[in-house]
């Protein structure tokens, strides 16, 4: 009843979605069921849960965190 993926078919300025199979909250066949406008770009990771985006080693920015370093480049 919370999920804003009716409305991913109205945005007009570019957006990631960043989102992994094994998230314990959002189903991932939800984001394969929402209608996307042609500026929302999906990057699907197999493993992460809900923004659990960390790397074993530091990224070129100084910390473990690879959903920031992914969108910085």
């Amino acid at each position: 009843s919370c999920s804003t993926h009716s409305l991913l078919e109205d945005i007009q300025i570019p957006t990631v979605v960043l989102a992994a199979h094994d998230d314990p909250f959002i189903p991932f066949e939800d984001y394969h069921a929402a209608k996307a406008s042609k500026n929302v770009y999906t990057h699907f990771e197999p493993f992460g849960g809900h923004m659990g985006y960390l790397t074993r080693e530091k990224t070129p920015l100084g910390d473990k965190r690879w959903q920031d370093y992914a969108l910085y480049e």
